[in-house]
């Protein structure tokens, strides 16, 4: 399969990318960092800020170029702020929910059309399990994730007679860069990692074009974890 990942220069996305080509995919992943664009065997990287959409399209033209039709799309790419609603300036939850929410539209507008002309693609959004409950400190991105989970929903609806399969991934806390080093350190025994989480999404992945797994929750065993 050709599958796009978003947020591919770290995290769930860099995982995610990196197994599914070990299980014999094309995979071109979209990174904002610059130093990230080349190839390594069936893997690409595009520079691309998703919060521009015409950046997105260039990007997707490329990757389309480069591998051929895009058959999944994976949304990874994600920021976040550690902040109380009132601490949390306009710019911050802006900045936030045009990466995660705007970015994860514009991906999927630029994709989608081609999937629909094919009759088949899967589109798999990388949430939050910040989205089924309340974390204090995090309303910009709980916000952004619920957003793309509601948005996701509703798609789901309107393109499922047209053969394309959407999924929504709700992980507990990963560790990743976007947690910072104190909370890392603090929690880093009991978070999952990314290789975890990408294995389990690449299994759902790789189901057979006619079942779909809707939703996807993969928590640590401690549950919470209490910033």
């Amino acid at each position: 399969m050709n599958i796009l990942v978003t947020g591919a220069g770290s995290g769930i996305g860099k995982a995610l990318a990196e197994k599914l080509v070990v299980r014999g995919n094309s995979v071109v992943g979209l990174s904002r960092r610059p130093q990230a664009q080349g190839s390594t065997g069936r893997l690409r990287t595009v520079a691309c800020d998703i919060r521009r959409e015409s950046d997105v399209n260039r990007a997707v033209r490329k990757a389309v170029a480069s591998v051929g039709p895009i058959d999944v799309v994976v949304h990874s790419a994600g920021i976040t702020v550690f902040k109380e609603f009132l601490r949390t300036s306009s710019r911050e939850f802006g900045q936030v929910l045009q990466t995660n929410l705007l970015g994860t539209m514009f991906v999927t507008k630029a994709v989608l059309p081609g999937m629909i002309r094919r009759g088949r693609g899967l589109i798999v959004n990388i949430a939050s399990y910040a989205v089924k409950t309340v974390y204090t400190g995090s309303s910009a991105y709980s916000a952004s994730k619920a957003g793309t989970v509601a948005m996701m929903n509703s798609l789901r609806e309107e393109i499922r007679h047209r053969q394309v399969r959407v999924m929504n991934v709700f992980p507990g806390a990963v560790r990743t860069p976007m947690w910072p080093p104190h909370l890392r350190k603090k929690y880093g025994s009991v978070m999952m990692e990314p290789e975890e989480i990408a294995d389990i999404v690449c299994d759902a992945i790789m189901q057979p074009p006619h079942l779909t797994v809707e939703e996807l929750v993969i928590r640590p065993l401690v549950g919470d974890l209490r910033v």
